[in-house]
């Protein structure tokens, strides 16, 4: 896993904004068509795919993992085409893009020196 990898990933599993927008996507766009949907009903399919969203940069990567984790929790024949996740991923990984962030680090900015004091010796 690259360095840095597990941090950002940490950033969006654990960032409430992304998982309120997250949740309103699949709520709107509904992919099971479950119209009225039940609350909660995708909980457990935005964890699972929440969790394999880092070092996703592609819609057809977003698109994969979304319809895979359909057809995991509903079934291949209910969850449908792989097409029918296009919209979906194509406004996810733009979610992901904007809220999986590196976490601050604690290194100095480049180009200035981090104050020091030397200890006196007795």
């Amino acid at each position: 896993m690259p360095k840095g990898t597990q941090k950002m990933e940490h950033n969006l599993i654990s960032s409430k904004v992304f998982a309120r927008k997250f949740r309103e996507l699949l709520y709107r766009m509904d992919p099971m068509r479950l119209k009225p949907c039940p609350k909660g009903e995708y909980d457990p399919e935005q964890a699972s795919i929440t969790r394999r969203l880092i070092n996703c940069g592609t819609v057809s990567r977003v698109q994969r993992i979304v319809h895979t984790e359909f057809c995991h929790w509903f079934s291949r024949e209910s969850a449908g085409t792989l097409a029918h996740y296009q919209p979906l991923a194509e406004e996810l990984l733009k979610l992901v893009q904007k809220y999986a962030r590196p976490a601050k680090s604690d290194h100095s900015k480049p180009g200035k020196k981090k104050k020091t004091t030397a200890k006196k010796k007795k």
